[in-house]
């Protein structure tokens, strides 16, 4: 028989229990289904003229249904015609995990191949610049962003460059990080993932997508940007913010040469054809996510990073795999994660756990990734049953707070690649600044020339007489160089025509009294690793 104290104490943790289940179900049913659906409206719109943005789409599936699906907005600015469920968004990265599923399909249907077969049994061309990653990358390093190499991004805009030549480049990819013991998230690396699938099925990257992955899954709107025209009505065009907060639209010509590599970003979509991918991601144990985090041994790769927080609510991911990572919302395990391409921004966050998972698409600047977070946590409190930190009021004042770091921020490496033959490695490793630096010439012409770097090629830069600018070319893209200081040694750039939308921030020359002006340097092209031109001609 009970005590007193024991009764008591029972009596007490049944209170608890009983009180916790009541806040639980009260937190549950906060808002009616038309209340939630007004304010992921209202926060929405809002977000969409407080931040200078022009579109957007927002999804939820709970418990294997869609409970919202509505875009926002407009699809372009030139036009009053409204954005609906079945207009066309790019979604940028998100297509990682489009491209890393296909081609673990690929391999499964496969014998005596696996993702940790190396790459070199399946691209015979196949070289690193080390040995190392030559003999023992596999198709999981790819997949995990852990081969330790530069993202080398504006090499896209070498018109040499494409899914087919990316082996050829690789070999001059000096390494920035261990070899499987970093994190360098890499788009150039799901090329080389895109290439390799072609070759397993002996067909188009996009074919096989839309084989194992669109087809079943009825996602028959869904499109690339590759194949696309950019001629369809419905369809949100994208848009980057300028001075002033000017936005410019970007050019569908550009949009598809710039996804030519394929797994990195190349999918358009809908708020339909996202549900379905939606609901197959926390379809039950047999879901996608399950085998990437638990049921199967995939390689995860942590980021061994730490980021102050730019929230008020726990909010990490420090996991990554197969296109996916994972981390934690407000104490929830979340599988995440986000897409950017000038002027499209996305994100799906899923919450495997709650069977809830949460899509936002928006067009235009998001480069700090703040916007797409904002909206996708607000729509996740609603449906966890929390009221959500922000709202419709607070978004156009919240920013993330500036601290200034207490740690001096390593100096970037700089890329020798170009400088000096391979065949001489020991040239390489220092770089001896010549003393007899001075200021550069304020005569624009005596820049003119051919400048080359071994793994970027050439870049062409030319004194336009009349309008007495300085100009330079590098494979299908023309910017004007702009004066940083009245040294004339750094230079800013904006496009040229189609190119209009982009703008690089850091071009600097060298210049000795001997030769003149010897080399170019583009930190813009790569931060980690800032490419040198050498002046040939």
């Amino acid at each position: 028989m009970l005590t007193f104290r024991e009764l008591f104490v029972f009596c007490c943790f049944c209170v608890i229990i009983f009180s916790d289940s009541i806040q639980c179900r009260a937190a549950e049913q906060r808002y009616s289904q038309n209340e939630t659906h007004e304010k992921i409206s209202v926060f929405a719109n809002t977000l969409l003229r407080v931040k200078n943005l022009v579109a957007g789409a927002v999804v939820v599936v709970k418990n294997d249904e869609v409970v919202y699906r509505q875009g926002f907005g407009r699809r372009n600015l030139s036009s009053e015609a409204k954005v609906d469920n079945n207009t066309l968004f790019g979604i940028a990265s998100l297509t990682k995990a489009f491209g890393a599923a296909t081609l673990v399909k690929v391999i499964e249907e496969m014998k005596n191949v696996s993702l940790k077969t190396p790459i070199s049994d399946y691209l015979d061309d196949i070289e690193f610049s080390t040995e190392q990653r030559t003999k023992y990358a596999n198709i999981e390093d790819l997949l995990a962003h852990r081969m330790g190499l530069p993202r080398n991004n504006f090499l896209r805009l070498n018109q040499n460059f494409n899914r087919q030549t990316i082996p050829k480049f690789l070999k001059y990819f000096e390494e920035i990080a261990d070899f499987r013991g970093s994190y360098v998230y890499s788009n150039i690396m799901y090329g080389l993932a895109t290439l390799i699938t072609e070759k397993l099925a002996n067909n188009t990257w996009e074919d096989v997508v839309t084989e194992k992955i669109l087809r079943p899954l009825g996602m028959n709107a869904t499109k690339f940007s590759t194949r696309s025209s950019g001629d369809a009505e419905n369809i949100a065009r994208s848009y980057v913010e300028q001075e002033k907060k000017r936005l410019v639209q970007v050019p569908f010509s550009f949009k598809r040469k710039w996804a030519d590599i394929g797994a990195s970003g190349s999918i358009q979509t809908t708020a339909n054809d996202i549900s379905k991918w939606m609901r197959f991601l926390l379809n039950g144990n047999t879901s996608l996510l399950c085998n990437i985090f638990k049921v199967r041994n995939f390689a995860i790769q942590t980021k061994n990073r730490f980021h102050r927080p730019e929230m008020p609510v726990e909010y990490s991911n420090s996991q990554y795999a197969l296109g996916w990572n994972k981390g934690h919302y407000r104490g929830y395990p979340i599988i995440v994660h986000t897409g950017t391409s000038w002027g499209d921004a996305s994100i799906l966050l899923l919450f495997p756990e709650e069977k809830l998972a949460v899509f936002g698409v928006l067009t235009g600047s998001d480069t700090k990734h703040l916007k797409r977070i904002l909206l996708a946590q607000y729509v996740a409190d609603l449906y966890l049953g929390f009221e959500p930190w922000i709202n419709a009021t607070s978004i156009k004042d919240f920013v993330v707070p500036k601290h200034k770091s207490k740690c001096p921020r390593p100096a970037a490496r700089r890329s020798t690649i170009g400088l000096f033959p391979r065949n001489f490695p020991e040239c390489r490793k220092t770089i001896t600044k010549p003393n007899n630096i001075s200021i550069l010439p304020s005569n624009f012409s005596s820049y003119d020339g051919i400048y080359n770097n071994i793994l970027w090629g050439n870049i062409t830069v030319t004194y336009n007489t009349e309008s007495q600018g300085l100009f330079f070319t590098y494979g299908f893209a023309t910017f004007q160089l702009l004066p940083r200081s009245r040294k004339h040694r750094s230079f800013a750039a904006k496009g040229i025509g189609e190119m209009c939308f982009m703008r690089l921030s850091s071009i600097n020359f060298e210049y000795t009294r001997n030769k003149g002006i010897t080399s170019m340097t583009i930190p813009s092209f790569e931060r980690s690793m800032p490419p040198t031109f050498l002046k040939i001609s």
